[in-house]
């Protein structure tokens, strides 16, 4: 009668050893540590493929919309601080962006959607959906005592 090999026993249906136990888990822990490394080498690899360029720019898109849509400039953008894009980009309902390639598409997309609204300023796509939401992101000077 066959047992499984998993539940402690050989396919002879005798009791394996604590030693060919720890042999087996072994082999099976390198086996899976070298898929890992693999798929770790192929993800590096894959850092400038054409899916990876893809979703930079559904990101930035994402990024820049939602700057365009609380009447943020790509120049205020670009002065802000990393722990402002990390809370900026998570309010605009993406992953933060690791390199800067993606923080510089948005502020090109934003660039370009700032020229083509002062060139279309009555159509509807020029429009600012929550312009109210933009002192969230950009306070206003402090004014001094006189």
């Amino acid at each position: 009668m066959e047992q499984d090999a998993h539940a402690g026993h050989r396919s002879d249906g005798r009791e394996k050893s604590r030693a060919e136990s720890r042999e087996e888990s072994r082999a099976e822990t390198q086996a899976g540590s070298e898929t890992e490394s693999q798929a770790e080498g192929e993800a590096g690899a894959l850092a400038h493929t054409e899916q990876a360029n893809r979703r930079r720019e559904e990101k930035a898109l994402a990024l820049a919309r939602y700057a365009w849509d609380r009447r943020i400039g790509a120049d205020e953008l670009a002065g802000f601080d990393e722990a402002v894009l990390r809370g900026f980009a998570r309010a605009a309902g993406v992953h933060p962006p690791r390199s800067s390639e993606t923080w510089e598409a948005a502020w090109r997309l934003l660039r370009r959607k700032e020229r083509w609204a002062e060139n279309n300023p009555d159509r509807p796509e020029s429009a600012r959906a929550h312009p109210e939401e933009r002192s969230m992101w950009i306070k206003p000077p402090i004014r001094g005592w006189r």
